[in-house]
């Protein structure tokens, strides 16, 4: 149901102009690539919507798995949910601050947790989203973020 209300609202053209955002030298065709860190179902549908709205999409299921994928890539945006097995958003975050890739990497947290701003706050995210939100939400936020990160 939630794939078919992608499409529809694809089809409908609620979401942002992939061609409108600036290019992006940090990775991926012209910047649009994010890295996006959820549990299996969410990643799915965001996946296929972002991948719809024309950026490239790095998933991993895991703080572990994201981590091992910015080893190897350097993403416009990360999307982060904050509730994540073994190494929740926060520390996370702050693994990357270790790494020298925070505040270098714009992230935007998507989170039904309960502070979810706060803990956005905490860490420096360019944005919150709770969950849940609206596809054309989502698009809108990380358009804005990955064109802000290429200038």
């Amino acid at each position: 149901v939630l794939v078919a209300r992608i499409q529809a609202a694809l089809r409908r053209k609620q979401v942002p102009d992939p061609q409108g955002a600036a290019p992006d030298s940090r990775a991926g065709p012209a910047g649009r690539t994010v890295l996006l860190v959820d549990e299996a179902w969410m990643r799915e549908t965001l996946a296929l919507g972002l991948r719809t709205a024309g950026f490239e999409v790095l998933e991993a299921a895991d703080a572990p798995g994201a981590l091992d994928i910015l080893g190897r890539y350097r993403p416009a945006a990360i999307l982060l949910d904050l509730r994540l097995p073994g190494m929740d958003g926060v520390r996370f975050a702050e693994e990357l601050r270790r790494r020298g890739l925070r505040p270098g990497i714009p992230i935007i947290v998507l989170s039904a947790a309960e502070g979810a701003r706060q803990q956005a706050a905490l860490i420096g995210a360019e944005a919150c989203l709770a969950k849940p939100f609206r596809l054309t939400e989502l698009l809108a936020v990380v358009a804005r973020v990955t064109t802000a990160g290429s200038r």
